[in-house]
């Protein structure tokens, strides 16, 4: 443990994520001290205020190891999930994660609206797991609830509250409500009224770099903190991720490798796509944008294939070694890992996973490797998309617990024909986060820079070439996918 000096200052990074809740200590040159870490398993619903303790106690205990460094500021980044609070900031009702999702709402919404009007305005497709229609659901069922709520916040937002006691919303995240109009920079008075929801609810809007509010006294003293702690906006888990691995300038792109998968490409411009097929985003970072979206799962797909369908009878390792022995294509089987619905670039909730090709002869290896090969072809297409849009992807960065698998980042840079780069750290997100409270906290810093690279993966042309035809079934199977799942 180290023992830091009074003079040594400090940032803290907390990432609600898919799958764990993780708070990390950085130093001012940004290099992780410590971190503590709490599993939890994503639902539909969450229990923010469970979350919040969890992380009031986790920042405790690193404030008591770490008690002679000067924490500056704080940065959160969380999954989409959205609460509903009073004017005091208590939830109204259980927080819905984006798994939640309220077809009923996005059917009213696409009655109100033309679809392609509130693309362009949104920068997104209507899909039922917006953050404006969870607001319209709550309206709907439990309008006493509705009537109490002062605010429409995400998960880190709420986290944001209970740190500063301000209601507030970095862009990035506003976004994913479906409200807000990436031309106007602000919220959309149409939409609203079109969903027929009050605009008095939704939050100010902010930068993701700066300071919301700061640490009041008795909130820092119960926190173990002292001082100014400024309270950076922050941003969604999978945006934040994108800053932290190093997709600061235009071309980069990062693909996110955790429970469910993000891939976004920067550019200096506001790109659409009139297709809809892929989202563009305001960047964490103030003048960038980000071209892409968020996937369906993916890691957490190989880890049910391994768990749940084949009840632990083999660790991940044991079919990663199988899946390497078996040549590109797995056999001509085509395995959609979709059990919780497509999102970018297909955009259908109800798809299910689905497998084609299936024979005697195929075995646990060749399934999961297919369900690698799915997750590639995916980002391959929002690739192609991008391409079309001229948004270029001259390299890409992987992260998340996916990046440390040679098999599936050798597969993802063979099917896209790019080449991958993996940072020394795979918690980009968390780094992301102390990137932007570092910037929050001292705004004339210099822009950030990217992470080290600890390895890469380059295409092989050969293996490039196979997929190719692979990639063509593939999109055939996601077009029967539409007519076998409306």
């Amino acid at each position: 443990m180290e023992n830091a000096t009074p003079s040594a200052t400090g940032i803290l990074a907390v990432d609600i994520g898919s799958s764990s809740l993780r708070v990390t200590l950085y130093d001012e040159n940004l290099a992780a001290l410590d971190t503590r870490t709490e599993k939890h398993a994503t639902e539909r619903q969450a229990d923010v205020l469970r979350y919040w303790l969890a992380i009031e106690a986790m920042i405790r205990r690193l404030s008591r190891d770490h008690g002679g460094r000067d924490i500056r500021a704080i940065g959160v980044s969380s999954m989409l999930g959205w609460v509903m609070v009073d004017a005091y900031g208590n939830p109204v009702s259980p927080a819905c994660t984006w798994m939640d999702h309220k077809p009923e709402q996005e059917e009213l919404l696409r009655q109100a609206m033309d679809e392609r009007d509130f693309s362009h305005r949104t920068g997104r497709r209507l899909s039922p797991e917006l953050g404006g229609l969870k607001l319209r659901h709550l309206m709907d069922t439990q309008p006493e609830a509705y009537a109490r709520t002062a605010a429409l916040l995400s998960l880190k937002d709420y986290i944001n509250f209970r740190l500063c006691g301000r209601f507030a919303m970095d862009r990035t995240m506003a976004c994913y409500t479906g409200l807000y109009n990436i031309h106007t920079d602000s919220w959309d008075a149409d939409i609203c009224a079109a969903l027929g929801v009050d605009m008095t609810k939704l939050p100010p809007l902010f930068g993701g770099t700066s300071v919301v509010g700061s640490i009041d006294g008795a909130c820092a003293a119960g926190l173990g903190l002292s001082g100014r702690v400024d309270v950076a906006a922050g941003g969604p888990d999978g945006s934040v991720a994108v800053l932290g691995a190093g997709g600061i300038n235009p071309c980069d792109a990062v693909t996110v490798m955790g429970t469910s998968d993000v891939f976004f490409a920067v550019g200096s411009e506001l790109v659409q796509d009139g297709n809809r097929h892929v989202v563009t985003n305001p960047h964490v970072l103030p003048g960038m944008w980000l071209v892409g979206g968020p996937l369906g799962m993916a890691g957490g797909t190989l880890g049910w294939y391994a768990v749940t369908l084949l009840e632990g009878g083999r660790s991940m390792a044991e079919l990663g070694a199988l899946a390497d022995g078996i040549p590109p294509g797995s056999g001509n089987l085509i395995f959609v890992p979709s059990l919780t619905g497509e999102r970018t670039p297909f955009w259908n909730g109800a798809v299910r996973g689905t497998v084609v090709g299936l024979t005697r002869d195929h075995g646990p290896g060749h399934l999961f490797r297919a369900l690698m090969e799915a997750n590639s072809f995916a980002i391959r297409r929002i690739i192609d998309v991008l391409a079309e849009l001229g948004v270029s992807v001259a390299r890409m960065s992987a992260i998340g617990g996916g990046a440390g698998n040679d098999l599936w980042l050798s597969i993802k840079a063979d099917v896209c024909g790019v080449a991958i780069d993996v940072p020394e750290s795979l918690e980009a997100t968390s780094r992301g986060c102390a990137v932007l409270a570092w910037l929050a906290a001292n705004p004339d810093s210099p822009s950030p820079t990217a992470p080290p690279i600890q390895k890469s993966y380059r295409p092989n042309g050969e293996h490039t070439s196979l997929y190719a035809q692979h990639y063509q079934r593939y999109l055939k199977v996601m077009a029967l996918c539409e007519e076998l799942y409306p």
